[in-house]
This record gives structure tokens, sequence and C-alpha cells, in this order.
């Protein structure tokens, strides 16, 4: 069995919980020698709660010291329900009536040992508003233009209209404030919020404020959050493993299917892998990394990848809004103009003459395009889900990939629609990716979508201009295309196909 599948897993917790359920909790041990180190070495967050089933399981067989590393272990690989550890018999929730979890942890709950462990994990309340518990996410400059006082988020006196202010978000470890909020710019002359401003921008912030254990966000990643959990004790980087980390980020296919017709639907012939998420946690690791001065150090250790790795981690870090990981990709590629294309491909609306100079780049850069490919396969670049970010752009020099900008970079295969998967699956069939019974983000494909539609109709625009209009006029397409997004499509491959008319039917290469 493929022990990635979400079904195989959910299999093998059940083994767990009904061994549980019977009060034999020994019934579960030869499943539990046979699986554990592997659950909790493997890089697919455990969804189904084996890991935590078996410290239940430990606990009941009286084996409390193995169960007290187990639930350490957990904690260190990024579980997201730390509160299970709390034992609560008057709480009647799911968890307790499901396991009656608090009867199997009861013995090990008078472990001095395991009240230590409650409270290193017992987190505090995240409080943006105090300089030693939080740092930056985004910054920014500006002036109030509200026509009421409003209240500084940071020191409670108030603001006035016309007034220097400073938008923020704050940042505590994996968690990361989604609204801006307002501080007037008086807020940073000095003093403790003045010192987090400095260490922001010269990306110097302590690493127990950029990779802080509050417990409120958590990274899908076991790998990287264990790398997170890690790196705040040790108060240094290892860089080459954090090279290497990122370098091998793969998580699972993301499950997909096809609309085929109008709200008709086909699966795509495979089923749903556990954890197919996380994508984007490899890039958010590095944004911490450069935020505590380690950028520099990671660029030179990732050019002594093996070249395709190489190459991979460069072209990822090619779409970063930092000067010093474009000039990076510059380097490693040898394509002079990389930082100019980059600011195109992000822009909010690209013209037809710019959605054809992308096309054109890639096409002339064979070695950049693989590896772009690759980037996107392995970090979620080009995917966009409105439930969470894969790349976060609520951090700064990644908010460009906000608004599905990030799935610009598939008009980069505009003239090579072949090399991807999905692409070529669309121009040979005509069918629409989704991704709405799927366990990971839902909605990833359905966004996404858009954008490969565009990237599909530009290379039928280019090459077979009377398939264009037969394409869109499908009740498929008129069906499911009719955001603001798709209209502009479609004025775009107007306007393509009337230039490409009037100047004879030329095709680009």
């Amino acid at each position: 069995m493929d022990d990635r599948l979400e079904s195989v897993r959910k299999f093998e917790s059940l083994i767990l919980m009904n061994a549980l359920n019977a009060k034999r909790p020994e019934r579960a041990l030869a499943l539990f020698d046979e699986k554990l180190a592997d659950y909790l070495e493997s890089p697919i967050r455990d969804n189904q709660h084996f890991i935590f089933n078996a410290i239940c399981v430990l606990a009941g067989v009286g084996d409390n010291d193995r169960a007290l590393r187990t639930a350490k272990a957990l904690v260190r690989i990024g579980y997201n329900l730390t509160f299970r550890f709390f034992i609560d018999p008057q709480k009647d929730d799911v968890w307790n009536i499901e396991t009656r979890q608090h009867e199997w942890l009861a013995d090990l709950a008078k472990m001095p040992e395991y009240q230590k462990f409650l409270n290193d994990i017992k987190g505090e309340i995240v409080t943006y508003t105090e300089p030693d518990q939080t740092t930056f996410a985004f910054l920014q400059d500006g002036i109030y233009k509200g026509k009421a006082r409003k209240k500084c988020n940071l020191t409670k006196t108030l603001i006035e209209p016309g007034a220097k202010v400073v938008r923020i978000r704050g940042l505590c470890g994996k968690s990361v404030e989604q609204e801006i909020r307002l501080a007037a710019a008086t807020a940073f002359d000095d003093g403790r919020w003045a010192a987090r401003r400095c260490e922001f921008e010269e990306n110097r912030v302590p690493l127990h404020l950029v990779f802080s254990r509050n417990y409120y966000g958590h990274w899908d990643s076991p790998h990287i959050a264990a790398f997170a959990y890690d790196v705040r004790d040790a108060g240094t980087v290892d860089i080459k493993g954090a090279v290497q980390l990122v370098a091998d980020h793969q998580p699972p296919p993301i499950w997909r299917e096809w609309y085929t017709e109008r709200y008709q639907r086909l699966q795509d012939g495979f089923p749903i892998f556990e954890s197919a998420d996380g994508y984007g946690d490899a890039v958010n690791l590095i944004w911490r990394l450069v935020k505590a001065g380690y950028g520099e150090p990671f660029m030179q250790a990732a050019s002594d990848l093996p070249i395709e790795k190489a190459d991979k981690v460069f072209a990822m870090l090619g779409t970063f809004a930092f000067p010093l990981f474009r000039a990076g990709a510059q380097n490693h590629f040898g394509i002079r103009d990389l930082p100019d294309i980059m600011d195109i491909v992000f822009k909010g609306r690209l013209t037809v003459e710019e959605h054809l100079r992308v096309a054109d780049f890639g096409h002339e850069h064979r070695r950049y395009r693989a590896a772009l490919l690759s980037a996107m396969h392995a970090y979620g670049l080009h995917l966009y889900s409105n439930h969470g970010p894969t790349v976060d752009w609520f951090l700064q020099g990644l908010d460009h990939f906000s608004l599905a900008k990030g799935c610009h970079l598939l008009f980069f295969f505009i003239h090579h629609i072949d090399e991807d998967e999905i692409l070529q699956k669309m121009m040979e069939t005509g069918w629409l990716p989704s991704s709405n019974g799927g366990s990971s983000s839902s909605d990833i494909y359905d966004n996404s979508s858009h954008f490969h539609m565009r990237t599909v109709l530009f290379h039928l625009a280019l090459n077979a201009p009377e398939r264009v209009r037969p394409w869109i006029d499908r009740p498929l397409i008129q069906a499911h295309c009719d955001m603001s997004v798709d209209r502009e499509t479609f004025r775009l491959v107007d306007k393509l196909l009337k230039s490409k008319s009037a100047a004879g039917g030329k095709t680009r290469s």
C-alpha cells in the first residue's frame, strides 16, 4: 500500500482507534511498532491522528516514558491540535467522545515531566502590540487619508487626518496578521518599536521572534516544522540543512478532477493523497531566514547543490521581490533581463505585448523554463487558494503573489504547452481543471484554471487561430468562465487575433 494515500492513513489510524474503543490497546502494538517511526519521519503531515492515537495506545499499556517522547516528537513536527494534550474529562468534545483520550492519558498526566511538557506547549495569546513578542511581516510608510481621527494600534494615541502613518502586519512564528493595521509614524521615533523596525528593514530580526513557538500558526510540512522548532533553541541556523530541506521539498500531488462538459466532472485517475498542501512552506521558510540575516548565506549554499536542484531553487528565489535574490537568479542563469521580466509577469494586468514578451522569454531560455516548471510543481508558485496562501502573500517581499498574480508564471509556457501536464491535457481535450472534491485546498485549481485557460488560448491564437472561437463558445466555457478575469482573457485574445490578422497571420516561433 502507498503510505501517502489518505485512505491508507485513515485505515491505519482507525485500527488504533478501534483498539482504544475496545479497551484493548495492546491489540494495536504490532501496527504501532511497524509504523510509528515512519509516521514521525514522514514529510507528509499526519492529518488522521495516527501518532496521537499511538500516544494513547502507549499510555494505555503503561509505557508512559515512550508516550511522552512521542508526544514531544509530534509537537516538534508541527501538530496543530496541541490542546488535545490538556486533559479535561468534563469537556464534551468530539475527541473525548471518540477516543476517551482523557482516560488513556490520565496516568501519563500525573508525571511531572508531562506537566512540564504541557507548560512548554501552552503558548501565549499572540499580542501583536507588544514588541517583545512580535516582529513585522509587512511595514509601509504612508499618509492617513481618513476624515476622522483614528487610534494608533501601537501607542493607542489618536492619529489626525493627514498625519504620517505606518501600515503594518505583525508576525509571530508561523502566524501572520491578515489585516493591515495603522500606526502613527511617531510610534517608531524611538524605543522598542523603533528597534523592531530597524531589525526588520535591515534583515537582522532575532531568531526567537522570526521562529517563535506560539502554536497558533502551523507549518504544513513536518520537516520544515521541525527545522523551525529546532532553530529557535539552537540560536543559529544550519544553512546547508535549510538549503537541502528546500531543495528536497515536494508535497504529494494535489487531487484534481476535470470539468468535461457543463457541470459534468471526471476524476483524473489518481486517489487523494494525504496532506497534499504545504507547497509554499519552503518559500515562507526562506523569507524568515532572510529576515534573520541568512539570505546571502542561503543563496551561496544553494549554488553548491547539484545543477538541477540549484536551478529549481534559484528559479524560485527569482520570484521574490528581493533585489538580492533577483540578482542571484540573474547571475545563476546568466540572463541579464531576468529581473525585468519578473517585474512584468507580476503586474496586476498585462497587455497583449507583455504576455508575448513573457512567452518569448520562456521560449528563448530553455534551461530557465525547465527550472521554473520544476519550481512551480515543488513550491506551488502558480497556484492560488482563497483559503490560505501557498506562497504567503501577507509577507512583504512576497505580497506581489496576492490576487493570483503567481498564476501569471504560466505565461512562460505559452509557446510550450506540452511541457506542463495540465496545460497539455486542456489543449488535447478542452477540459477545465478543478479540485472541489479533494481534502486539500479545494479551490486551488478552480482559481488557477482561469490562467491555465488564458495560456492555452494565447497558444491557440498564435498557432491555430481558427480553433479559438469554437473553443470559447462551448457551453463548458460559457458556464464556468464568467468572471472578470475571463472576460479580460477573451478581450486580450481578440486583440491578439486582430493584430495577427493585420500582420498577415504571422506566428511566433
